[in-house]
């Protein structure tokens, strides 16, 4: 097999794996997934559009920089921005049920232009995206780095489209609301923990 292929391969798994191994991207595209249902995917690919291009952009640092850059003293403050954005997205989730009538479903506020900037800043903070784009600096040419952190984004990307659409789908087997309601208490908790850790 091609030595760039097998690179681009791991590079799909280890986005993939990314994304769904953590709390905090459920926690960041949940309250807008469950109330996109029919632009779930599009709200979960912007999403993953977003945060692949911020973890990319923390890797290509990585890689020209190397350690110019306090690149772990960046991400803690980061992360703890991070855990304030999903507070507040959790927060603007439970203000639009207060504010929408009773027996009808909240309407969607915040699409996918807010899923990418908020993907952006969530990829650019926390070291576990350095830790996730790592294996980029170990490809021994510019051309395996380029085809790793790419398949990374597309990894990152493809994942977050199925949960988030995966997401959108069970509001037909749930009650609107409730999912909404579940969503964004699951973002403020997570926000909350988030702040607490770093």
């Amino acid at each position: 097999m091609n030595a760039i292929l097998l690179v681009a391969l791991s590079g799909l798994g280890a986005g993939s794996l990314h994304v769904v191994s953590g709390p905090d991207h459920l926690a960041a595209v949940g309250p807008l997934a469950v109330v996109a249902q029919r632009r779930a995917a599009l709200i979960g690919a912007s999403w993953g559009l977003g945060h692949a291009s911020g973890a990319v952009l923390v890797g290509a640092v990585a890689i020209m920089l190397g350690e110019r850059v306090p690149i772990r003293a960046l991400a803690a403050v980061a992360e703890q921005f991070v855990g304030v954005l999903l507070i507040c997205l959790g927060l603007a989730g439970l203000r639009r049920l207060r504010l929408a009538a009773p027996g009808v479903n909240p309407s969607l506020t915040h699409g996918p232009r807010t899923a990418l900037h908020f993907g952006v800043f969530h990829g650019v903070a926390g070291s576990a995206h350095l830790f996730g784009v790592l294996p980029a600096l170990l490809v021994p040419t510019l051309a395996g780095k380029c085809a790793f952190l790419t398949a990374f984004g597309v990894g990152a990307a493809l994942a977050m489209t199925a949960i988030a659409q995966a997401l959108g789908n069970t509001r037909t087997l749930v009650s609107q609301r409730r999912l909404s309601c579940g969503a964004s208490v699951f973002s403020v908790i997570v926000g909350v923990v988030w702040l607490l850790r770093s």
